[in-house]
């Protein structure tokens, strides 16, 4: 099958890679390095635009790009600024008609129309305001991560920066967005991450305190139960990153343990014991389940490694995104 990674191309990475997981083995397609630091990559819904968010090489703008997908290669069509900085994170309609956009460093969302893959000029820029008491990972807002919640038009976005998950209501006509409201969360916790179980239930981690926590809708949001990424008695220092849902447990990457957190989920949801798995490379930022094994994407040292023990030396690779179209 057919993967994209994303990687730092201050650390030395090639920029957005296409590679091919066959017969547990990793090879390298082609890479493009059109925007700088492409931090995080989406397939469109249709599967024929590859999405990328980084920086313009030029001025070090937020930078927002599409692909046309042709087999293993790659046609640049279209880059937009995003009028913020670290652009970090990106989320597409479920219409396929608008692209949203977190920037990290500004604590922003950016609003892109998008016709047939292309994206045209920004529509609207939602800024963030506020701190957390962290006092140099949270002086200002950090937006990190935007999606949607299933079966809906709103737009949930983890801010680092101010400890709120904010929740934006997307008109489907105009694409703009209109503030709904905030769910906060603990003070210093700093929420990277989400991954929705259904639509009135998700999972958060927090990358300061390195505790996910399980937040259900009754009512109103609030946090049912937390839980530890970390074993009992680790003392280093870590940072939770990427949380999935697979196969009915939850999987959290660690920064500075690299390691999986393996969770436990009951029928209710709740979260049970936990276990972990060694990556075998440093910093692990992203991974991704595929037949026959586990992905890692090290930002540090080890590259793509997956759990077989193939592994493709990369370096500053931070994404992972598998084509399941070409399985």
């Amino acid at each position: 099958m057919r993967f994209y990674t994303g990687c730092y191309t201050r650390m030395g990475g090639p920029g957005i890679g296409v590679c091919r997981w066959e017969h547990g083995q990793i090879a390298l397609a082609h890479t493009y390095r059109d925007i700088n630091d492409p931090t995080y990559v989406i397939l469109s819904h249709d599967n024929r635009t590859l999405f990328a968010v980084g920086s313009l090489p030029d001025t070090g703008e937020g930078a927002a790009a599409s692909y046309r997908i042709i087999g293993d290669e790659l046609h640049l069509i279209s880059v937009q600024k995003t009028g913020g900085k670290a652009a970090c994170h990106l989320a597409e309609s479920e219409d396929g008609r608008f692209l949203y956009v977190a920037n990290y460093l500004s604590g922003s969302v950016s609003a892109f129309p998008v016709t047939d893959g292309m994206l045209g000029e920004r529509i609207q820029l939602s800024q963030h305001t506020g701190r957390g008491p962290h006092p140099t990972r949270q002086e200002g807002p950090h937006t990190h991560q935007c999606v949607f919640r299933p079966g809906t038009n709103e737009l949930f976005v983890c801010d680092l920066g101010i400890d709120r998950v904010m929740v934006y209501a997307q008109n489907p006509a105009t694409g703009l967005l209109s503030y709904k409201e905030e769910i906060v969360m603990p003070g210093g916790m700093g929420p990277r991450h989400l991954v929705f179980a259904d639509k009135d239930r998700f999972y958060v981690t927090g990358e300061l305190d390195n505790v996910v926590r399980y937040v259900v809708n009754d009512n109103g949001w609030r946090i049912a139960a937390e839980m530890s990424v970390l074993p009992e008695g680790w003392r280093g220092e870590n940072t939770s990153a990427a949380i999935r849902l697979h196969e009915e447990k939850l999987f959290i990457s660690n920064r500075g343990h690299d390691s999986l957190c393996s969770i436990e989920l009951d029928a209710a949801g709740k979260m049970c014991s936990a276990s972990w798995i060694l990556t075998g490379g440093r910093i692990p930022r992203d991974f991704a389940f595929v037949p026959g094994g586990i992905l890692y994407a090290h930002q540090e040292t080890g590259g793509v490694i997956a759990s077989t023990g193939a592994a493709l030396c990369m370096d500053g690779a931070v994404c992972i995104c598998p084509d399941w179209t070409t399985v």
